[in-house]
């Protein structure tokens, strides 16, 4: 079901009928007029906070870096949930963030020492 106010239109259920509504809708919205642009755009102009970059500022621009935050993962881990004694969680967590990555390291290396490392990657 489609509602229409204030000029919005709000999406309740979509059903064929209504995506059809909602697609000419849509149509009529991306459509503006020469004048509704220059509009738009002598707006953007004015906009003190608007800043356009110069063909030489946008051939300088390198690739987007995530900066701070959560890593990027390796795409390879799998989410598991297990029960651990609250020792062992306390004493990975106390030594601060990452305790999961150590954590999978200590594992990792365990399997090093039990040599089952390379049984586990020929069954991958």
């Amino acid at each position: 079901m489609l509602t229409h106010r204030d000029d919005v239109l709000h999406v309740i259920s979509l059903r064929p009928a209504d995506l059809r509504e909602f697609r000419r809708y849509e149509a009529q919205a991306a459509a503006t007029t020469e004048a509704e642009d220059a509009a738009i755009n002598a707006a953007t102009a004015m906009d003190p906070d608007t800043d356009e970059l110069s063909d030489e500022e946008f051939a300088r621009l390198g690739p987007f870096s995530r900066g701070p935050g959560r890593p990027a993962g390796s795409g390879r881990k799998v989410p598991v949930t297990m029960r651990l004694d609250a020792d062992v969680v306390a004493a990975f967590r106390a030594e601060g963030s990452g305790w999961q990555t150590r954590m999978n390291d200590a594992l990792r290396e365990w399997l090093w020492v039990r040599k089952s490392y390379t049984a586990v990657v020929r069954l991958l």
